[in-house]
């Protein structure tokens, strides 16, 4: 009886290791690149090793004619590599800053931008990538309102340097994304852009000071509950010993 239960302990203990091994998760670049900018004045630069991830616009109301203030802009910075990431647990992917600057409206003032991320992730040595797009709204507030676009009062709260700015970010396409690997499905989901911890799709941004809100992802797995083939000859090995000593007692 003691070994009919080792050998079926062994087979259910092999089963199960069939679906335990946690794959090696890498997010080796993401890249962040402004598309489709609205006007056509907005300029684009590369910032930080980036390409295109820098946008900026407005006449700088500080400074001087031969030294002047900084625009506003807005950019995106990668924070990988990512390595050894834990599934279902969200990471930060890079992050948004919106470089809210006092300017006067000289006809480039942002109304709308794209912007595409590229991801590259490495499960178990298998390069994926995954592109995704997100869509910017701006709304560039006057300064001296009261009460300001947001309904506070001016030189209170995210107001207390002036009106704050409206930033929204909706999701256009590529935020899911699966691949199967050696029989496990990954999903691949870019969660969105979070603000002091929460998830978001309106940012208001204090005046003269740098914004920054962080994209987060999470990688989930299914895998399949079809055991290895060395497994099943364990499994079988277990079940043909319990059929002998089956066969034995009965002849006894």
């Amino acid at each position: 009886m003691i070994k009919q239960i080792v050998i079926a302990g062994i087979a259910a203990s092999a089963l199960a290791t069939a679906t335990a091994s946690a794959a090696i998760i890498d997010v080796t670049s993401v890249n962040g690149s402004w598309t489709a900018t609205n006007p056509a004045g907005v300029t684009t630069s590369s910032a930080n090793g980036g390409t295109n991830n820098r946008i900026s616009w407005g006449d700088p109301a500080t400074g001087s004619w031969w030294n002047p203030g900084p625009q506003s802009g807005y950019q995106f910075d990668s924070l990988a590599p990512i390595l050894n990431i834990a599934e279902e647990t969200a990471f930060d992917l890079g992050t948004f800053t919106h470089f809210n600057f006092p300017i006067y409206d000289d006809g480039t003032v942002l109304n709308s931008a794209t912007l595409e991320i590229q991801t590259q992730l490495e499960i178990d040595s298998v390069s994926h990538s995954l592109t995704s797009f997100f869509n910017f709204t701006h709304n560039e507030t006057p300064n001296s309102s009261n009460p300001c676009a947001d309904g506070g009062a001016n030189g209170s709260g995210v107001n207390i340097n002036g009106c704050a700015d409206e930033v929204s970010f909706n999701l256009n396409a590529g935020a899911t994304d699966s691949v199967s690997i050696n029989g496990t499905e990954y999903f691949i989901d870019l969660l969105g852009f979070f603000t002091n911890g929460s998830l978001t799709d309106t940012f208001w941004t204090q005046e003269d000071l740098e914004n920054t809100a962080t994209l987060r992802g999470v990688i989930t797995s299914v895998t399949s509950e079809v055991p290895e083939p060395s497994t099943f000859a364990l499994l079988g090995l277990g079940l043909i010993g319990l059929g002998l000593r089956n066969r034995k007692r009965k002849q006894s």
